[in-house]
């Protein structure tokens, strides 16, 4: 499974966090996403999206 980090200008927590996540070892890999045009048909690789932007 992966998580997709959604980021701007912040630049303590996202590292920390996708650091964390990946060290557990339980099938989990986060990183960074970038978002463009997106097709309302097309798959999205990532189960989960966190929005540090907003």
């Amino acid at each position: 499974m992966k998580i997709g980090i959604l980021v701007g200008r912040e630049n303590t927590f996202p590292p920390a966090l996708i650091e964390r996540i990946n060290s557990l070892n339980k099938g989990v890999k986060a990183e960074y996403i970038k978002i463009g045009g997106i097709s309302e048909v097309a798959d999205c690789p990532y189960r989960v999206i966190i929005d540090r932007i907003s």
